[in-house]
């Protein structure tokens, strides 16, 4: 794709150039205002700079495939207008693109305008594009004629070239009584003005916009042939090395086997609740009519095209029918229990009215160089996230691991966990977000007797010997924007892992266990991470202290500390030698170690994985994909899923909730919005809001 645009001196429009760069492969600047002596880089594009007079600049993205050369072009120019040209070779194109960068500041003769007569006798696909400084009624907007404009209306009467940019203003009027022109142009070879697409776009700085045009070029046969290669986290051949390992390649061929049947549909923890097996079942009965009709709406028979159609018409009608009643049925259920559960309401209520952070992956910048692609992005992050968590202790962890090896070649015998134990922490797994091997708590429920068996096995004899597969601990990176911060800097993201759920699943074990053994050491007042004491217990216990503090008239002082990343500073051997000081297994103490220590990476902008330095303190590897993308792209999947199979019927409502109080509601009543259609008024957060301000209202009456 190539882009032209006045930028009007780029040094003073640098980030709004870098920031534009990322869409285009060749990028046109006129008046660039740059001296010879200048120095200016474009980062990822290597610059093709004519600095005399106003200036002008091609830059041509580096990446494989793409290469170009220069055109001499110093027998078009004059002293009243600048030509730059490039031949583009792409690997993927049957043939070059000869691209022209052009700013005219006077030519009022048809003869002025002879160089576009010499780039036209040029063999191949061409195009030219800039600054043409000419007004003419054929493509200016504001229909004003110039001098300009009258002489190359009449030069174009000679070309085979064909004039793409119509009627849409490309600068913006800045004096009173001025009207917005059409003064950017972009002509094409005539064999390319069917596959090329031409707008302005932003305007950002300067008065001129900034002009795209889309060019589809037929593309050889070995790059249409060529498919993508999917990275592999996990070999697929070979022996399954555990429990896990062996479900992770079974849920790799079930996926499979789906694609290859086309059936491949997101997995049940992945589907919205009203997803029932009815819903499903109309759902494939319409990707099969809809299948059948692509194929026989070619038909030369009539009857069979609308057999076809009437098919997918009448299963496309039963899934909307059989979606929409679910819909419902599924949030009366939630009404009806948020009518009982405040808890569950007021989260509710929480999510419609947060304020979701802002973000944008073009503006992300980092020691003044601006990331641009997913690879530096990434390594970025792993860079913050090894400065956060490194602690330089490895020595020291080393020394710590030697002691308990002594003490534990004297126990007697390691822990074991029991199939009860097994049964109640996959009980207690949630649908989180999984890891990089893409099994889920379902997975797990899913076991038989059998492998529940080999699994428990696996893990009594990775704590009695202390030893950790890698895979166990395979984690994604995943920054996660704060809200109110900047999010143009790494400063403005929270950088945490997402953990492979089977390695989850023998910390919550051993994790109950610990908790178990450390219950007696801790005072009775203390809230948070454990059972049956949530955190507002601490808050509560600060208010308690006051509250007594004042009826006796004595004074309270509470001290508030922030301590920063004070869970990735923790010294490890300090945390070991507490453990084994409070008397806990030296087993678990060891296994814990071994975890804290054995993190990998895997950086998808590679094939294979890479080892973190041991003395980080983390607990899973590290994926250097922006995964937050992923999340979202999943999540607008599942809204627009939503939308498909409930909008019709339901009307969801698009509005917010707003707890704030409200002239004419009462205390602990939610502001209801006005609307006006009945399928609004049918849709759940309208019920839901009005459910609880009649619960409210009648409360308050009785009191």
């Amino acid at each position: 794709m190539v882009a032209h645009w006045n930028v009007r001196g780029i040094k003073t429009r640098r980030f709004d150039v870098e920031k534009f760069s990322e869409r285009y492969d060749v990028l046109l600047l006129q008046e660039t205002l740059l001296k010879p002596n200048d120095i200016y880089e474009l980062p990822g594009f290597d610059l093709l700079r004519s600095d005399a007079r106003r200036g002008t600049m091609i830059a041509v993205r580096n990446r494989p495939g793409l290469s170009w050369r220069p055109v001499d072009c110093l027998a078009m120019c004059s002293a009243e207008w600048d030509v730059q040209g490039i031949v583009v070779s792409d690997t993927r194109m049957t043939g070059d693109l000869h691209i022209y960068n052009v700013y005219v500041s006077r030519a009022t003769a048809e003869g002025d305008w002879g160089f576009l007569h010499q780039i036209e006798s040029t063999n191949g696909h061409t195009v030219v594009a800039g600054d043409f400084n000419a007004r003419s009624p054929v493509w200016c907007c504001s229909r004003a004629y110039n001098a300009n404009g009258q002489a190359l209306e009449a030069a174009l009467q000679g070309l085979d070239s064909e004039l793409i940019s119509l009627l849409r203003p490309t600068r913006l009027a800045e004096r009173y009584g001025d009207a917005d022109t059409t003064i950017d142009l972009c002509l094409v070879s005539s064999e390319l003005t069917s596959r090329v697409s031409w707008r302005p776009t932003v305007h950002s700085g300067s008065d001129h916009l900034l002009c795209e045009a889309r060019i589809v070029i037929p593309r050889s046969a070995a790059a249409a042939s060529r498919q993508p290669r999917r990275p592999q986290l996990y070999p697929r051949r070979g022996a399954a090395i555990d429990e896990l390992d062996r479900m992770r390649r079974a849920a790799d061929r079930e996926a499979r086997r789906h694609r290859q049947q086309g059936t491949a549909r997101t997995s049940s923890s992945q589907q919205p609740k009203w997803w029932t097996d009815s819903v499903d079942a109309r759902w494939i009965e319409k990707q099969r009519a809809l299948r059948r009709w692509r194929v026989d709406r070619r038909s030369s028979d009539e009857d069979t095209r609308v057999a076809a159609r009437s098919v997918k018409n009448k299963t496309n009608a039963l899934f909307k029918r059989a979606a929409s009643t679910a819909y419902n049925e599924c949030w009366d259920a939630y009404i009806d229990n948020a009518n009982n559960n405040t808890t569950m309401f007021w989260r509710f209520v929480s999510t419609l009215d947060s304020d979701q952070p802002n973000t944008s992956g073009l503006h992300i910048e980092h020691n003044g160089t601006m990331l641009r692609t997913e690879e530096q992005r990434g390594e970025a992050f792993l860079g913050r996230f090894i400065d956060q968590c490194s602690q330089q202790d490895l020595r020291e962890r080393q020394e710590a691991r030697s002691e308990l090896d002594a003490v534990i070649s004297e126990a007697t015998e390691p822990p074991t966990f029991t199939a009860e134990d097994l049964d109640e922490a996959i009980r207690r797994l949630s649908d989180t977000a999984c890891g990089p091997d893409r099994l889920r708590a379902g997975d797990f429920r899913a076991l038989t007797e059998v492998h529940r068996r080999s699994l428990l096995a696996e893990i009594n004899s990775s704590v009695a010997c202390g030893t950790i597969p890698a895979h166990w601990t395979d984690s994604f990176l995943v920054p996660i924007p704060k809200p109110g911060k900047d999010h143009r800097s790494l400063g403005g993201y929270r950088v945490i892992t997402v953990q492979n759920i089977g390695g989850k699943l023998v910390e919550s074990m051993i994790a109950r266990k610990l908790s178990a053994a450390l219950e007696a050491f801790l005072p009775p007042t203390l809230g948070a991470y454990r059972s049956g004491r949530a955190t507002w217990l601490n808050v509560g216990q600060v208010v308690h202290k006051a509250t007594e503090a004042f009826e006796a008239r004595e004074h309270a002082l509470i001290v508030g500390l922030d301590l920063q990343d004070a869970y990735n500073l923790v010294s490890v051997p300090i945390l070991v030698r507490r453990l084994r000081s409070l008397g806990i297994d030296p087993f678990f103490v060891r296994w814990i170690l071994q975890a804290l220590q054995s993190g990998s990476c895997v950086p998808t902008c590679h094939s294979g994985k890479e080892r973190l330095p041991p003395e980080i303190a983390l607990e899973a590897d590290v994926d250097t994909e922006l995964q937050l993308r992923q999340k979202m792209a999943e999540r607008a999947e599942a809204e627009m899923s939503s939308t498909e199979a409930g909008s019709t019927e339901t009307g969801i409502w698009k509005g917010r909730v707003s707890s704030r109080h409200t002239r004419g509601t009462g205390a602990g009543m939610l502001h209801l919005p006005r609307v006006k259609t009945e399928a609004a008024k049918r849709s759940f957060p309208y019920r839901a809001v009005k459910a609880w301000n009649d619960r409210t209202l009648t409360t308050s009456m009785k009191q």
